[in-house]
């Protein structure tokens, strides 16, 4: 990837991650519904081409908003994140490998057996 297609990358994931602080602000004010289209819309703006969507933090946002897609949507009984994002964000939890950081951690704990799930659910994995 040259450092214009890279810059160009972070930039649209900078987007990407001012939906997800959004989404954060309305699940605190019980706004549920509309802290998952939200983190939808944030989705929305890691779908092209042009981002890595596995790839430093691109990818760190896209598990991020994906997360938040299926809590949200779990909890209000809509459907979750599409396969894409499902299967992007498993890629990236899996190739972070282990760090000494207790969050990242847990994050990969519950949600790398949870996305292999939902792809074994789709018959997809």
């Amino acid at each position: 990837m040259t450092f214009i297609k890279s810059l160009k990358s972070f930039y649209i994931s900078m987007k990407a991650s001012s939906k997800f602080g959004r989404s954060l602000k309305l699940e605190k004010k019980g706004r549920m519904v509309e802290a998952l289209a939200t983190a939808r819309e944030g989705l929305k703006i890691l779908d092209t081409m042009d981002v890595d969507r596995i790839g430093g933090p691109e990818g760190s946002v896209l598990a991020c908003l994906t997360i938040n897609v299926e809590k949200y949507a779990n909890e209000l009984k809509q459907p979750g994140a599409d396969l894409k994002d499902i299967r992007d964000s498993l890629a990236f939890l899996k190739g972070i490998g282990s760090v000494k950081n207790p969050t990242y951690e847990k994050t990969r704990a519950d949600w790398i057996p949870y996305f292999e799930k939902r792809l074994e659910d789709l018959r997809v994995l």
